[in-house]
């Protein structure tokens, strides 16, 4: 039994994790892109939804920002929970900051333009899929470098990867 719950032996359980961040109370406007709701958690994720202490929150938030406990610390598992959360949560969420923080600093990434009619694409936020594992639907963009100087390093960074990567192939 747990919170007046009869879980049955041997029982399958599937956290919620889509509802989670969907809640209302906790997120107002949750289908709002707004990464400022994030601003004040400045924690990394290992520390949020895998940790032991998560009851006790992030107290970097100001009291006067807290909910009733805190919402990310409680409801962020995109990585799992407990026993069973993703040990590579520390390299993942590095390498994706790190990732998007290069894309970011060498190009402009602009909605697409379709060549008949010549016309901006516009690219729906809600098109994604609604199974298990949820992923957004293809989706056309145009990448442009924001200068020669910065196109140059991505090239030269590149061929030192495939060099270091040909070691093991």
């Amino acid at each position: 039994m747990y919170n007046g719950y009869i879980i049955p032996k041997e029982s399958t359980a599937f956290m919620a994790v889509w509802a989670m961040p969907h809640n209302e109370s906790l997120y107002p406007d949750h289908e709002k892109y707004n990464p400022d709701r994030f601003l004040n958690h400045s924690k990394l994720a290992n520390k949020y939804g895998a940790s032991p202490d998560y009851a006790n929150g992030d107290k970097s938030t100001p009291p006067t920002l807290r909910h009733e406990f805190d919402s990310l610390s409680a409801n962020y598992f995109g990585h799992g929970a407990g026993r069973r959360s993703y040990p590579g949560v520390h390299l993942a969420e590095r390498n994706m900051w790190r990732i998007t923080a290069k894309l970011l600093w060498a190009f402009n990434i602009y909605e697409a333009i379709e060549l008949k009619p010549r016309e901006m694409t516009s690219i729906d936020e809600n098109a994604y899929n609604s199974s298990i594992l949820v992923s957004t639907f293809p989706f056309k963009v145009r990448v442009v470098p924001r200068s020669q100087e910065r196109l140059d390093v991505v090239r030269r960074e590149k061929a030192k990867a495939l060099q270091f990567l040909s070691k093991i192939e």
